[in-house]
């Protein structure tokens, strides 16, 4: 049980992962053959990657020049504004191939369990059994007492059937032998 839910969690994981950076690698592709013209015909992984640090070194050469040269606000807004609109896009190109992945991992979990089950009713209903081990009769279990005194009971089953008791004995006198006929 519990090696399955880790599976589950690192294959999760693993996933999560991945789709970051594909997500993130598409973003910057989309974006790069939407909005520049110098590289509609190269568009290659080393010049995606380039982008991709230009981005942030951007990002992080804004931030300082802003908060060290100029101390408005609307400086701090604008660079919140982009940092939100590049992050929010990756993240929800990121959500929804997450998704996707997951109802992909759903969907082969259930394939697969379909399959087994399938096989199993297969295998017990459509071919025939093997031999089982033979059922023992009720008279076997007879014999078996749960008495601690097991050989007295018997004794006193055996006597019973032959019209006497075990602790009702009457002793033969003359009195008993005179009336026998």
């Amino acid at each position: 049980m519990y090696v399955y839910v880790y599976v589950y969690v690192c294959m999760y994981v693993c996933t999560m992962y991945v789709c970051m950076y594909v997500c993130m690698y598409v973003y910057i592709y989309i974006y790069i053959h939407t909005h520049t013209h110098t590289h509609t015909d190269t568009h290659t992984h080393t010049q995606i990657y380039i982008y991709i640090s230009d981005i942030y070194i951007y990002i992080h050469t804004y931030i300082r020049s802003t908060y060290i040269h100029t101390y408005t606000h609307t400086h701090i807004y604008i660079y919140i504004c982009a940092y939100i609109y590049i992050y929010v896009h990756i993240y929800i190109y990121m959500c929804i191939y997450i998704y996707i992945c997951a109802y992909i991992y759903i969907y082969i979990y259930i394939y697969i369990y379909m399959c087994i089950y399938i096989y199993i009713y297969i295998y017990r209903f459509a071919f025939p059994r093997l031999p089982s081990r033979p059922k023992l009769r009720f008279f076997r279990f007879r014999s078996v007492s749960v008495s601690p005194f097991p050989k007295l009971l018997s004794t006193m089953h055996l006597q019973q059937h032959q019209g006497s008791s075990l602790w009702l004995r009457q002793p033969v006198t003359a009195s008993h032998v005179g009336t026998q006929h």
